[in-house]
């Protein structure tokens, strides 16, 4: 990861208003019955636009095989995996991140 990144990272999380802001989205995220209308789980299949999943398979907050399941269901969806990689693939592993993104544009871009 590039310091500038863990910089800027360490910055924002030692910002007085991170905790709370935290705590508020999880709490949010709690509470099941209020949240429905946002999840999308259940519509994948509806999602019929080329769509690029990148994911790291380490990440500690977003089982991988979940995201396997997901691009199973959008019709048009493609994963790309970050191995020995968390949450953060654009910082992780940032070459192979953009050159990625980039292809994936230049492809879409070009089928116009």
């Amino acid at each position: 990861m590039l310091e500038e990144i863990l910089l800027t990272m360490a910055t924002a999380y030692a910002q007085p208003w991170m905790k709370k802001s935290w705590s508020t989205q999880l709490d949010g995220l709690m509470r099941i019955d209020e949240t429905r209308p946002w999840q999308i789980r259940h519509r994948l299949k509806a999602l019929d636009v080329d769509t690029l999943v990148a994911w790291g398979r380490e990440d500690p907050g977003a089982v991988y095989a979940s995201a396997v399941d997901a691009v199973k269901q959008m019709p048009r969806a493609r994963l790309v995996t970050f191995e020995k990689c968390g949450h953060k693939p654009m910082f992780e592993h940032a070459a192979k991140y953009h050159e990625t993104m980039r292809e994936f544009l230049r492809d879409k871009i070009g089928k116009r």
